[in-house]
């Protein structure tokens, strides 16, 4: 027989023993010692795999904490990269415009193509028209002869 069978006869035994007869204090003692160790033994070494479970749940939190700690610098070297090709790729753009139109890149406003030459077309039309240029002839003072020379006299 089993232990369970055992303890399960024992109780048996012992509810029908107490219908038909009273136990003393030492009986009771041992009949409640005993189904407490059988009990006990149920959980032997229970407070053993708690504590190995407590260090199990203290190595994932640890290695969870690193896989985070690597997964955001994953994640931000990610956006640091996108960020230095789309500045790249706007430099590229503004150097692209500056070179057709012939306007300095830093003076280009825009973030397309399209809005980049807009902007050049616009800085260049406002060069061509305020361009100092040389004023026409119109017989004023310009055309006159200038007065001859006088000499001034000798003085020997």
């Amino acid at each position: 027989m089993s232990e369970n069978e055992t303890a399960t006869a024992a109780e048996t035994q012992v509810a029908t023993d107490k219908a038909e007869k009273t136990f003393t204090q030492d009986e009771l003692n041992r009949i409640i010692d005993e189904r407490l160790k059988r009990e006990r033994e149920k959980f032997a070494g229970f407070d053993e795999f708690k504590a190995k479970a407590a260090q199990l749940d203290e190595i994932q939190e640890a290695s969870k904490s690193e896989m985070e700690k690597l997964m955001d610098r994953a994640s931000k070297a990610e956006s640091e990269l996108e960020a230095m090709r789309t500045e790249k790729a706007r430099r590229d753009l503004l150097d692209k415009v500056s070179k057709e139109t012939g306007v300095p890149a830093e003076l280009l406003k825009g973030d397309t193509e399209e809005e980049l030459a807009a902007s050049a077309q616009q800085i260049a039309e406002f060069v061509k028209a305020n361009e100092p240029g040389v004023p026409e002839d119109k017989g004023g003072a310009a055309t006159q002869k200038a007065p001859a020379r006088r000499e001034l006299p000798k003085i020997i």
